[in-house]
């Protein structure tokens, strides 16, 4: 039963929530350009036409999107919001695209506020999302190292105890990392892209040198910049996982993958199980099935999919399933 509590509050963090119903006129379904001028501008135009359901409408435009695609516009998307409606814009975010309105909101909400805003940015959240706010405070530290800069990370880090934060994993500390990890940047053009950081001497850092109390989050993030810069090796970063320099988080680290592998995958439920059997760890192998189950369930496709990722055919593997929960809640 912890473990379920555990994967569900932390892979809930991706949960799809909606603010409103609308009506999508024929126009929300084309596909657009990409350029983020053109992206601004189709943003800018429904932000003030739909109001809160603006990112709903958004979001069909470019669902045809690859993985990084669609967090690229999904950031401008937030950043004009921001712009436009200010902090009661939190409401029209949500967290699919990888978060990527909530990133775009925040890096430019910080950026204008500075640190200060962000109690105020925390009880937002809290007063929009009630249910699971913690894909909302993965944003605002997105938003908060964006600010300071990647050489100032325990700051950051810092500052996130100024947020509510009641799983180590999910929440402002993991935003920072993914931050640190897998930053986005701009071209001249305007364009944004990932740009993981260069892998250094050891392939655990930062986690060694930050506080106890952030370590969780640090290894729960570190798959997702292993499997840029060892390009999508699993068999790899599953050998990472199990050789922790800190053993104490190994589980962290194996659930931590299996939040990446299901949207890497496309959220298909075949290749997303298969990447997770490459694991040579049994125990790592069930982690990374069940986390990337409830990755499928909440964000890809439903009950039946993540069931086909996370069988019960091995009784004491089969904890946190989403089949344990009710099919419309973590």
């Amino acid at each position: 039963m912890k473990q379920l509590v555990a994967l569900s509050i932390v892979v809930g963090a991706a949960v799809f929530i909606v603010f409103s119903n609308f009506e999508q006129t024929p126009s929300a379904l084309i596909k657009r350009d990409t350029h983020p001028s053109s992206v601004r501008s189709h943003a800018q135009m429904i932000i003030t036409d739909a109001n809160v359901g603006a990112y709903e409408i958004f979001k069909t435009s470019y669902n045809h999107l690859d993985f990084n695609q669609q967090h690229t516009v999904a950031h401008i998307f937030g950043e004009t919001l921001f712009e436009l409606k200010g902090e009661v814009g939190i409401a029209y975010c949500d967290a699919s695209f990888a978060f990527g309105c909530y990133h775009g909101f925040f890096t430019r909400s910080v950026s204008i506020g500075g640190l200060s805003v962000i109690e105020t940015l925390d009880k937002g959240c809290g007063a929009v999302l009630e249910g699971n706010p913690s894909a909302c405070r993965h944003g605002i530290g997105h938003g908060i190292l964006e600010y300071l800069g990647t050489d100032r990370l325990n700051e950051a880090l810092t500052a996130c105890l100024k947020t509510t934060q009641p799983d180590p994993l999910a929440g402002c500390t993991s935003g920072v990392f993914m931050e640190y990890n897998v930053p986005l940047v701009s071209n001249e053009h305007g364009e944004f892209s990932a740009a993981p950081r260069i892998l250094s001497d050891s392939p655990y850092e930062p986690c060694g040198e930050v506080e106890n109390q952030f370590k969780s989050s640090c290894y729960f993030e570190l798959p997702q910049w292993w499997e840029q810069v060892y390009n999508k090796a699993h068999r790899k970063i599953g050998e990472l996982c199990e050789n922790l320099p800190e053993k104490n988080y190994v589980r962290e680290c194996f659930t931590g993958y299996g939040k990446v592998v299901a949207p890497s995958a496309q959220y298909d439920p075949v290749l997303t199980r298969r990447h997770c059997e490459e694991i040579d760890s049994v125990e790592g192998e069930y982690f990374c099935r069940a986390s990337a189950a409830w990755s499928i369930f909440l964000d890809g496709g439903g009950i039946d999919d993540s069931i086909e990722v996370c069988d019960k055919s091995i009784p004491e593997h089969s904890f946190g399933c989403p089949s344990d929960a009710p099919h419309n809640a973590p």
